[in-house]
């Protein structure tokens, strides 16, 4: 076994580097191959992201102002994953900001309790299993 949070490194070939994914929102008007596309080439031009296995995407959840998407990349450098998500959010916001490109907020919700303040929850999508 080997502990990525503590330095360790990949032992052979054969194990499965830690993965870090972000969550972006789309407006409903991008056709999901432009927003696959970005976020792929943002995610080759992230620091510590391997080029194997490939990055990839996946389509999270309609919502109400668009489509929000999980870019999902593999590091050899899981000490530094907060790095790693804010450089990718960065390149991401810069990509669509290229080919202007306006983010869709994510949904937030807000639980309201009887003589208490509002709570904020997470969507499904956003809450770890």
């Amino acid at each position: 076994m080997t502990n990525f949070r503590q330095g360790g490194s990949m032992r052979d070939e054969e194990d499965e580097p830690p993965m870090v994914f972000v969550e972006v929102g789309f407006r409903y008007d991008v056709p999901w191959q432009i927003a696959y596309e970005i976020l792929v080439e943002a995610a080759k031009e992230t620091k510590d992201v391997l080029p194997e296995p490939e990055p990839f995407v996946r389509n999270i959840e309609f919502a109400d102002q668009g489509v929000i998407y999980e870019i999902n990349v593999f590091t050899n450098n899981f000490r530094d994953d907060e790095m790693i998500e804010s450089e990718l959010r960065r390149n991401i916001q810069g990509k669509c900001y290229e080919r202007g490109i306006e983010l869709a907020p994510l949904q937030q919700f807000t639980v309201i309790r009887r003589n208490s303040k509002p709570t904020p929850t997470l969507p499904r999508s956003l809450k770890q299993n």
